[in-house]
């Protein structure tokens, strides 16, 4: 079996048997760094000029329900990158997102790239904000980001330089259960050549028993 129908048979039998999850960043309960930190299936990584930051806080309370996002939040300053390492593959991925101190209209609010072994699709996708809020001047942008295709296993996640802060809510994904996938029996000739393994090192081992009893 190529390549090619690996990924087709894993992204069929992945669909058929995903799982969606939604994180609204209740538990653990926070608020807690948010580099490194394992909840439902995600382990999540920030990071500031490449290196590990402990400013995004997962569990925060903006401390104002600002819908669709509502406490508690994963949030940090915009100059860091928020990547999504998940357990298992993904085939969809969507959450709310909250800029905060915007110097400027936002024409796009979050740059999201994907990847994995069996990611086929092109990158960064970006999701624009409503109408700032905020007067006289916009204060805060809005946008949700959403994404359905081929299964991939990180995200990352950048956020506009026009704002200060941002913060993310309503994570959801479908999370393909591996346990669930069928498993493939191996090709004849992955076979053959396993079964001449099994017997050359039954050889050997017979051929050692004998130089001993010698």
């Amino acid at each position: 079996m190529n390549r090619a129908a690996v990924v087709a048979s894993l992204f069929m039998a992945g669909v058929a048997s995903a799982a969606t999850v939604t994180n609204t960043f209740d538990s653990p309960v926070g608020p807690l760094p948010a580099d490194g930190i394992t909840a439902l299936g995600v382990t999540f990584h920030f990071s500031e000029g490449g290196s590990p930051s402990g400013f995004a806080t997962y569990g925060s309370a903006v401390g104002m329900p600002v819908l669709p996002l509502t406490d508690p939040v994963l949030d940090g300053p915009t100059t860091g990158v928020l990547t999504l390492e998940f357990l298992s593959p993904v085939t969809a991925l969507s959450f709310d997102f909250l800029l905060g101190v915007v110097d400027a209209e936002l024409a796009e609010g979050v740059s999201v790239v994907l990847s994995g072994p069996d990611y086929i699709g092109s990158t960064p996708f970006t999701a624009p904000t409503g109408i700032p809020i905020g007067e006289p001047e916009p204060m805060l942008g809005i946008g949700s980001f959403s994404f359905v295709g081929s299964p991939f296993i990180s995200a990352a996640i950048t956020f506009s330089s026009a704002a200060q802060l941002f913060a993310i809510d309503n994570l959801v994904y479908n999370q393909i259960d591996l346990q669930a996938l069928p498993i493939h029996a191996p090709e004849p000739g992955t076979l053959a050549l396993t079964g001449t393994a099994i017997l050359l090192a039954a050889l050997r081992v017979k051929r050692g028993r004998r130089g001993q009893v010698r």
